[in-house]
């Protein structure tokens, strides 16, 4: 059902292709959350506290997968320092040639 507030992934709302991509990420998954839990953000059932604690928990997800992402491109860079092959998802939506870094960059961590 469509509402005057729905953002039509074929508009535009600005120049900027990444901001109109997060901005129709960020409609997908309010309709996703209307669909799941039967609600939105205009709830009024929670407190303060409990809208910290559901940051909170969002945040250490957050945190969990790029803890995975980090060691699993880690592993892979000690096995072909050349050569980083991204997971299969990310890789057929994003295709990327990586180089290695130039010897300014040798202070990192990874390289």
């Amino acid at each position: 059902m469509a509402s005057q507030n729905t953002v039509h992934a074929d508009i535009p709302i600005c120049q900027d292709s990444i901001v109109n991509s997060v901005i129709k990420k960020f409609a997908q998954r309010s309709e996703f959350g209307q669909k799941k839990y039967g609600t939105n953000l205009d709830r009024t059932d929670l407190t303060v506290q409990d809208w910290i604690t559901h940051a909170q928990e969002e945040l250490m997800d957050g945190i969990l997968y790029l803890e995975k992402l980090k060691q699993q491109t880690h592993q892979q860079i000690q096995a072909q320092p050349n050569k980083i092959q991204l997971p299969i998802p990310i890789q057929s939506q994003y295709p990327v040639k990586l180089t290695p870094l130039p010897p300014a960059f040798d202070f990192l961590p990874y390289s």
